[in-house]
């Protein structure tokens, strides 16, 4: 897809009721979301992450396109996550606040210049530029030609202040962008209600992004998809796992269980493991003997790789590639690690590996 970037219009895009540039007093901002938008600018958006950046636009187009952002309070002082409150009022949201926003929404004079009437979103610019061409009579914005991640933040911030307009085609877009960020587009249907598109992205996650879909299934209490995310975390290094349920499940009092029911998972699949590893089948050599001098320096080896890394046949596999080598193609030697191979799958996908998380709370 293509690059973030968007044409944002800068801050200092100011022309004068004389003509002149900017600079002087009353000012007057263009609307830059419609070419050819001859409604005049009665109102002020910006971005708390680049305040800098000042989006002349309409009030009439917020009160058609949105149910939320016609409710927008002026403020002088950016915040987020929400739309800003006016400092110097108690308003804690901007939906308990409709007699208010409405008088200012019918407030008869603008001035461009008075930057305290400025309302601030927490969004970044590019997405509120996309909002406000979508608040507008004109040819939509192609959303298939925007980069994924952009699509993502318009997509979510569509939701957020019920622009139905854009809601729609988001979703559908996004259906077709679902291989490229599992996760977010999981999280996002399931923010949004797309049961559909939910049920795609949740499959994808659990393979591209399994510690965090692990933590986020707990966190929102859904057994079944922590369960089959968890089987998923095996070949993970501890700390991945760790980190994601600190990030997901930081409100969530159980995640220290939870976590340490999986450790005790983990380490329930090292003994597994290595009960199967300690035990290589006998195999005669030539002159009698059950393994060949190169084995006494691979054994060690393997165990000591194994010791370190996570429980799982993957791991088993990836050192045995390592360290084969080391055998001198001995086909004896062959032999015992087919056999040794076989025991570890079933320790650990077939025994352990398949038990309920909740056996090991």
């Amino acid at each position: 897809m293509a690059s973030d970037a968007l044409e944002i219009p800068d801050a200092s895009n100011i022309v004068t009721l004389d003509g002149t540039e900017a600079g002087c007093e009353n000012d007057m901002i263009r609307c830059e979301a419609s070419d050819n938008c001859s409604l005049p600018i009665d109102i002020i958006l910006r971005s708390s992450s680049d305040p800098l950046t000042r989006f002349g636009t309409h009030k009439l187009n917020l009160q058609i396109y949105s149910s939320i952002l016609s409710l927008a309070p002026p403020s002088n002082e950016p915040a987020s996550p929400g739309i800003t409150k006016d400092p110097s009022t108690t308003r804690s949201d901007v939906s308990s606040t409709t007699s208010d926003a409405n008088s200012t929404l019918q407030t008869a004079s603008f001035n461009p210049t008075d930057e305290s009437k400025d309302v601030y979103l927490p969004e970044d610019p590019d997405v509120i530029q996309l909002l406000l061409k979508f608040m507008h009579h004109q040819p939509q914005p192609d959303l298939r030609l925007i980069s994924s991640n952009l699509l993502l933040r318009f997509a979510n911030a569509a939701e957020k202040y019920k622009v139905y307009c854009a809601t729609g085609v988001c979703s559908v877009v996004l259906e077709f962008s679902v291989k490229e960020h599992p996760f977010d587009v999981f999280l996002y249907a399931t923010n949004w209600g797309y049961t559909g598109l939910q049920e795609v992205a949740a499959k994808l996650a659990m393979k591209e992004s399994p510690a965090r879909f692990f933590a986020y299934a707990h966190s929102i209490n859904h057994v079944a998809w922590r369960d089959l995310a968890e089987q998923e975390t095996h070949k993970l290094p501890t700390k991945q796992v760790h980190d994601s349920f600190k990030e997901y499940c930081k409100d969530s009092g159980s995640w220290a269980e939870a976590f340490g029911a999986w450790f005790n998972k983990r380490e329930s699949l090292r003994t597994a493991l290595f009960t199967a590893l300690n035990n290589p089948i006998p195999v005669q050599h030539k002159g009698g003997l059950s393994h060949c001098d190169e084995w006494h320096s691979f054994y060690p080896q393997l165990l000591g790789k194994m010791a370190v890394e996570p429980p799982c046949e993957e791991s088993f596999l990836a050192i045995l590639a390592n360290l084969k080598p080391v055998l001198k193609n001995c086909d004896h030697c062959g032999i015992v690690l087919k056999a040794m191979g076989r025991s570890v799958r079933v320790a650990t996908t077939e025994g352990v590996g398949k038990r309920a998380l909740r056996e090991f709370l």
